[in-house]
């Protein structure tokens, strides 16, 4: 993320997937990074983390129900 002149704060997200062979279906990895910045960073990154974590952990558990509800 680029420098921010000072008093500024930013929240740079980025998320990779990937869908691999593997026996008798697929499998799905998914990697997410979160980088903040400024004030922001300084003061809210343990929240924000902590939510961003539950977000994707509630992700995966939708996107296996939803796989399974369909026979995937």
């Amino acid at each position: 993320m680029p420098l921010l002149p000072s008093g500024v704060s930013g929240l740079g997200v980025s998320m990779w997937l990937r869908v691999l062979d593997a026996p008798g279906g697929s499998d799905l990895r998914i990697r997410t990074e979160a980088n903040l910045v400024g004030r922001l960073g300084q003061l809210g990154e343990p929240i924000v983390r902590g939510r961003a974590d539950a977000i994707m952990g509630s992700f995966a558990t939708n996107l296996a129900a939803a796989a399974a509800a369909r026979g995937a």
